[in-house]
């Protein structure tokens, strides 16, 4: 057909020529365009329908708390959105804290010391938990400043607790980092945790946090080692309640009154007074005297509980931190003249009725 036209018109093949050109360069110009249109299309769809959480998190970086061999270092950034939050636990094996606030960010409370914010507190103003006061043996510690290693930005500070001075029942602050004007940037919660209970010979001393109770104590008395001490101290409550009227033959629940074990039964000759309190650290001794010990082995269940907190504020507090109960297994061997007079009383019996029945045989 194309032949056909330029037989028909000879001078249409240059015209044909330029306006394909023209047409191809219109075309060209037009892909162009809308593969721009395609691209800005595709960008926008991709913003659009991409969740904003995933954006955002280019820019927020979470309060983090990582725990090394025995240290544990919380970071805050300074993209955190002023709700990030995490918690750790300082222990006796993993008793120290470093607080890393980065770029502009800064401790909080203020002047971190020996000083620090209500595991509840929903500002970083008017802190006034004394660390101390959270710690046994009441010891002189407090925060130091870390050497900066990013060019003096930001602020970062270390806590270090002796493991001899972790509490007898777990206790919790808070601390964090804040912006240039006081707005709070992250809050870090720190569980204290408490000491195991401990046996040191024939004194065992009790703690409540919630990994303080793993097992029961073992005390054993006799004739040699007549006596042993259960210290509950200021944090605790003796289980049973009426320690001095029974026993418990069983593990300790908590909530022991009294229980159903008479010491008669077991120790003929018991008096209250073989118990002895000593106000100083809320203890109690038992000492059986040496010729009072059973002709029989004996057990019982003694212990102690967290004693509910007396200061309000803390209250929510202690409530939220689980504790358990100390439970101390007594062992009362039997006296060994008991038990010697005892198997000569058996056989004696025992002889005496093999010559009632010889007597008897011969009489038949």
């Amino acid at each position: 057909m194309a032949s056909t036209l330029g037989m028909l018109c000879p001078g249409s093949r240059p015209a044909h020529g330029a306006l394909g050109r023209q047409i191809q360069q219109q075309f060209r110009h037009s892909s162009r365009r809308m593969g721009a249109a395609l691209s800005c299309a595709v960008l926008f769809t991709f913003i659009y329908y991409t969740p904003f959480s995933a954006v955002a998190a280019v820019e927020t970086v979470s309060a983090k708390c990582e725990s090394g061999e025995s240290e544990t270092t919380c970071t805050c950034s300074e993209g955190a959105n002023g709700d990030a939050a995490d918690v750790t636990t300082l222990s006796q094996k993993q008793n120290v804290l470093k607080l890393d606030c980065q770029a502009s960010l800064k401790c909080a409370p203020e002047n971190l010391g020996n000083k620090v914010c209500e595991a509840k507190a929903e500002e970083f103003t008017n802190c006034n938990v004394e660390l101390c006061n959270l710690l046994a043996g009441k010891p002189p510690v407090s925060w130091t400043p870390v050497p900066e290693k990013r060019n003096n930005q930001g602020e970062s500070k270390s806590l270090t607790v002796p493991p001899q001075n972790f509490p007898f029942v777990d206790e919790q602050f808070a601390v964090g980092c804040k912006a240039s004007d006081n707005g709070k940037k992250c809050t870090f919660t720190v569980t204290l945790a408490a000491r195991p209970t401990a046996r040191d010979g024939q004194t065992v001393t009790c703690a409540y946090g919630a990994s303080s109770n793993q097992s029961h104590q073992k005390i054993k008395l006799n004739p040699t080692q007549n006596s042993f001490t259960l210290v509950c101290g200021e944090k605790g409550k003796v289980l049973p309640t009426r320690y001095e009227e029974g026993f418990c033959s069983s593990g300790l629940k908590g909530d022991e009154e009294s229980c159903e074990g008479s010491y008669t039964s077991v120790l003929p000759g018991y008096e209250a007074k073989w118990w002895s309190k000593h106000d100083a650290d809320n203890s109690y001794t038992l000492s059986i005297p040496n010729d009072k010990f059973p002709a029989e082995e004996a057990k019982l269940v003694v212990g102690c509980r967290q004693k509910p907190s007396s200061d309000p504020a803390k209250g929510a507090t202690a409530a939220a931190v689980s504790s358990t109960v100390c439970n101390v297994d007594v062992t009362i061997e039997a006296s060994s003249s008991a038990s010697l007079s005892s198997r000569r009383e058996d056989v004696f019996g025992l002889l005496a009725g093999a010559a009632v029945m010889t007597v008897f045989a011969h009489r038949v």
